[in-house]
C-alpha cells in the first residue's frame, strides 16, 4: 500500500530521513500486527515524505495519515503464494527477517500450510490489507476501490504508464528487482500442482477482489488517475 499526499512527488531523499521505516524489536521476524506500531513511530518524519509506502493496511494507513491518495498492486493469490514460498525458501535468506507464517512456509509443503490457520490468513492477505476484513463483502471492495487506486501485477506497465504523469517518474526505467533466483527449482511445479488439486476451491473464492480489478483492466473500464484525496 503506498499514499501519495501531494498531487505529485520525485523520488528525493528528504534530508536526514531514511527510507526505511523504524521498528520495535520483535524476536518473531516482522508480523502485519506490528504495522500499526511501526508507523507511528515513523510519524514524527511523515510531514517531511511526499509519498509513504509499505506493508500497512489502508485503514491504518488513513487512520494516522488522513487525506492522501492511496494506490495498490494487486496479484493473483495462487501467485502471490508461490512467491512467498519461493521468497521464504531462498537459500541466502536470512530466517530472522522472516514473518512466523513465512518461517512455516519455508519448511511444509504449499498444501499443508494451506490447512493451516497460517496459510488462509497468507491466502487472503490482500483482502485485510486493502478492506480491513479477510472476507469482505462485494459492497466493501467496491467501496474500497473507489478510494484506492488499485492495479494487477498483470496489469502494471498499463497501469503506471497511465499514472506515471501524476507521481512525476518514468516508469519504464524501472528494473525489476523483486524476483527470485531459479524459483521453479524453491518451489517445484508438483508441489504447485498437488496444491490446485486439493484445494482449488480456496483458491477460487480468494480471487474475487483480484478479479474484480483485472476485468476492470482487461474491459478498459478503470480509472487512468489517481484515487481523489479522502
Amino acid at each position: 500500500m503506498q499514499a501519495l499526499r501531494k498531487s505529485s512527488f520525485t523520488f528525493r531523499r528528504p534530508a536526514g530521513i531514511p527510507f526505511s521505516t523504524p521498528s520495535p524489536p520483535n524476536p518473531f521476524g516482522p508480523s502485519i500486527s506490528d504495522a500499526a506500531p511501526r508507523l507511528d513511530l515513523a510519524t514524527p518524519h511523515l510531514s517531511a515524505c511526499d509519498l509513504i509506502g509499505g506493508h500497512f493496511p489502508y485503514h491504518v494507513f488513513r487512520s494516522r495519515l488522513g487525506p492522501a491518495r492511496y494506490f495498490a498492486i494487486l496479484r493473483d493469490p495462487l501467485e502471490r503464494l508461490i512467491s512467498a514460498a519461493g521468497h521464504a525458501r531462498r537459500p541466502d535468506m536470512d530466517i530472522a527477517t522472516l514473518s512466523p507464517a513465512l518461517r512455516l512456509l519455508r519448511t511444509i509443503p504449499l498444501r499443508h500450510f494451506v490447512d493451516r490457520k497460517e496459510g488462509i490468513t497468507e491466502l487472503r492477505l490482500q483482502h485485510w490489507m486493502l478492506t480491513g476484513s479477510s472476507h469482505p463483502s462485494s459492497e466493501l471492495m467496491e467501496q474500497r476501490l473507489e478510494e484506492i487506486t488499485v492495479g494487477t501485477l498483470e496489469g502494471m506497465d498499463r497501469y503506471l504508464s497511465n499514472r506515471g504523469q501524476f507521481l512525476d517518474v518514468a516508469f519504464a526505467d524501472f528494473p525489476r528487482l523483486n524476483v527470485t533466483p531459479k524459483r521453479s527449482t524453491l518451489v517445484p511445479p508438483e508441489e504447485i500442482e498437488e496444491l490446485v488439486s486439493t484445494h482449488g476451491d480456496l483458491f477460487e473464492d480468494a480471487q474475487d477482489l483480484y478479479r474484480m480489478v483485472r476485468r476492470q483492466e482487461v474491459g478498459g473500464s478503470e480509472d487512468t488517475t489517481l484515487a481523489p484525496l479522502g
